[in-house]
């Protein structure tokens, strides 16, 4: 069932069958959106002093009170009601006196009939009771026939009145008179009380005078006070058409839901419990199974080897268990889903641009930062597993994307997510998931940057080191979660279109959650792959190839000999996967053995890998950098640092910005030479 704003006006009238209204009835308490509408239009109604609203086609008015407007018509008409409290009060009346007149049909007399008939005609349009012209109302014949005179007067009975008139007159005038002389009497009486009129004035004595008693204080008087005038808050709602399930805002763009007014986990009764903040347990259990898609092998991980080793483990050949206290990667490009016990999955997504770009819209998560030419949307999810103590499933997120599935459906499924964040390194950072449906699926994404312009500082720990700037973005695309950041509960419903909650180490939470319509998920919370138009989708195919293929050498050799295979081909796209894998191996050692290829893809690659590793950790910043005063001159090592940390928009616009850029161009040192490439506007085009 749609329903419609004019559908709540028809339950509101009384206008719609029994089993109609008892429908429509179950759906508005069930929508805390239709509920709002509903008492707003009550309060609009009884509310004085509304200004008149602007003035609109009464034929459009009138076509979407009978229904005769086209569903399109019908809903820009809702958009404007919606939007205005007058316009909403003005329909909602009409639709009242239109249903009235419905079923109390008006009785018109034939007087009142023959007045209107004459004003159309031009006959007589007085009243009765009317005497002279009735200006403006009144037709302007050439002629005005005059009235025909009754043969014979009726004779005209004299009421008891006028009959009487002249006794009663008199009689009025006697009861007059009567009180005024007794009134008269009555003052000089009280006048002369208590005087004996036998003795002159001056020889009576003066009575002593008795003090009057003074009157009794009055009661103390509970004042009461009237009650504040409270200034009416005034609803906004968007200018949407309310349909259940779900409303249909598909031409809204994403709007806070706050601005709608709903209280969403407040509408939904639900309740999440706060767990205390205990330190991951890290010993080793099993936790969970990859799954491997039917009549396919098994996606893979990789499982970071334990201290005073450097083997990686290749999960998904041998075993495919899940262990808590281990860390793994999914490489960029790759995706495995790994079930816990009968509880949830969780879906680890690696992303390659030239795979899907859409991930590159960076503006979801703020505008703390601009982007550095060396970004490129290429990342693996890192996560460390830990024992599931008093959750269903406890991991930290170090980067990258998981999707969090619910598989029950007799209770909740509980997750908490730590993540590091750089700004503050020493306050633990969790967010405490709950999914309350079956089926319901959560988005959470990580990805930290280091911000352009931001100085690096050769000592660690310094007090004006920020640290690279970190992302977090919750998506829920079906279903509904509450998460808890901070003491402090958010709720995320389908019901209303996708939602979505972002969250940055520098600002905090921002303005959200935001809604998008069903029909207008961003590209970027899909997990499908995106179909890309022409040339794009040639380098598409090239990159799926690409993965492919290192996919097969990682599962026929161990990670290290498997890489080293790759780094010998000509492809440009296993080249840049391969590169990628080491950084997401923190081989970082390995990665600068290729910065002096003279394969422009290779050295684009090498520095991009660089950038996204010294970013996602406060400690990967000093790190590279004692790497690379092992692998250059000190020196060198301070430039690559300065440069990976890019300049700020005011010192990209000085002319000796660019004198220096030029000149590194020429410096001994191959990666300097890559990274000032990199940071020099291009060109602009011969004419």
């Amino acid at each position: 069932m749609r329903l419609t704003l004019r559908m709540i006006l028809e339950y509101m009238d009384d206008a719609l069958e029994p089993a109609v209204a008892k429908a429509v009835g179950a759906k508005v308490q069930e929508n805390a959106v239709a509920q709002d509408l509903v008492e707003r239009i009550k309060t609009l109604v009884r509310k004085r002093r509304l200004m008149a609203p602007t003035p609109m086609d009464a034929n459009t008015l009138a076509e979407y009170l009978d229904e005769s407007a086209d569903d399109e018509a019908m809903a820009e008409v809702e958009k404007i009601f919606l939007a205005s409290d007058a316009h909403l009060a003005e329909v909602a009346q009409c639709h009242s006196i239109q249903k009235l007149l419905a079923v109390h049909t008006p009785v018109v007399s034939e007087s009142m009939k023959k007045r209107m008939n004459d004003l159309v005609k031009g006959g007589p349009a007085k009243h009765p009771l009317l005497k002279g012209d009735l200006g403006l109302f009144a037709a302007v014949p050439a002629t005005k026939p005059k009235k025909p005179e009754p043969a014979v007067k009726p004779p005209r009975r004299e009421s008891f009145a006028a009959r009487y008139r002249g006794f009663l007159i008199a009689l009025a005038g006697v009861v007059v008179v009567g009180l005024l002389g007794v009134a008269v009497w009555q003052f000089l009486d009280v006048g002369t009380e208590g005087v004996n009129k036998n003795v002159p004035p001056m020889a009576q004595e003066k009575p002593a005078e008795v003090p009057t008693p003074l009157p009794p204080p009055p009661l103390p008087v509970e004042e009461k006070k009237l009650p504040a005038v409270v200034e009416e808050k005034k609803q906004t709602l968007p200018p949407v058409d309310v349909n259940l399930p779900p409303p249909p805002i598909s031409e809204l763009p994403p709007v806070p839901l706050t601005e709608l007014g709903v209280d969403v986990g407040k509408s939904l009764n639900l309740k999440v419990a706060k767990v205390p903040y205990a330190a991951p347990v890290n010993k080793s259990t099993p936790l969970g199974k990859i799954l491997a898609p039917p009549g396919a092998e098994a996606p893979l991980l990789l499982q970071r080897p334990p201290e005073g080793s450097v083997s990686w483990t290749r999960l998904g050949i041998r075993s495919l268990d899940v262990l808590s206290g281990k860390s793994v990667v999914n490489l960029p490009g790759l995706q495995t889903t790994i079930q816990f016990n009968e509880s949830m999955q969780a879906k680890l997504v690696g992303n390659f641009e030239t795979i899907n770009p859409a991930l590159r819209n960076f503006e979801r998560f703020g505008k703390v930062l601009t982007l550095s030419p060396f970004v490129y949307f290429d990342f693996e999810t890192a996560v460390d597993w830990h024992q599931a103590d008093g959750f269903d499933l406890d991991f930290t997120l170090r980067k990258g994307r998981v999707i969090l599935t619910s598989l029950r459906s007799d209770r909740p499924v509980t997750v908490r997510v730590r993540v590091e964040n750089p700004t503050i390194p020493d306050e633990p950072e969790y967010w405490d998931f709950t999914l309350h449906d079956k089926g319901t699926e959560v988005y959470v994404d990580c990805l930290t940057f280091l911000v352009p312009g931001e100085p690096f500082y050769r000592k660690p720990n310094h007090p004006e080191d920020k640290g690279p700037a970190a992302f977090w973005q919750i998506f829920l695309a079906k279903g509904t979660a509450s998460v808890m950041i901070h003491d402090q509960t958010k709720t995320l419903s389908g019901r209303y279109g996708s939602m979505e909650l972002t969250w940055n180490s520098r600002e905090g939470m921002l303005p959200s959650p935001k809604l998008h319509p069903e029909n207008k998920r961003p590209d970027w919370s899909k997990d499908a792959l995106p179909v890309l138009p022409g040339q794009a989708a040639a380098i598409q195919a090239k990159a799926i190839l690409a993965r492919d293929f290192m996919l097969r050498n990682l599962r026929e050799n161990e990670p290290d000999v498997a890489i080293g295979h790759l780094m010998q081909s000509n492809d440009p796209g296993i080249l840049w996967f391969s590169i990628r894998s080491l950084g997401a191996q923190d081989d970082i050692r390995k990665i600068l053995d290729f910065a002096s290829q003279t394969n422009p893809v290779i050295r684009f690659a090498v520095v991009n890998t660089l950038y996204g590793w010294a970013g996602q950790s406060r400690a990967h910043d000093h790190i590279l950098y004692e790497q690379l005063k092992i692998n250059y001159e000190p020196s060198h090592a301070a430039i690559i640092m300065d440069l990976l940390h890019g300049f700020s928009e005011e010192r990209k616009r000085q002319p000796e910005t660019k004198e220096l850029l030029v000149g590194y161009l020429q410096h001994p040192n191959p990666l300097v030479q890559s990274l000032a490439g990199m940071m020099l506007p291009p060109a602009p085009p011969k004419k």
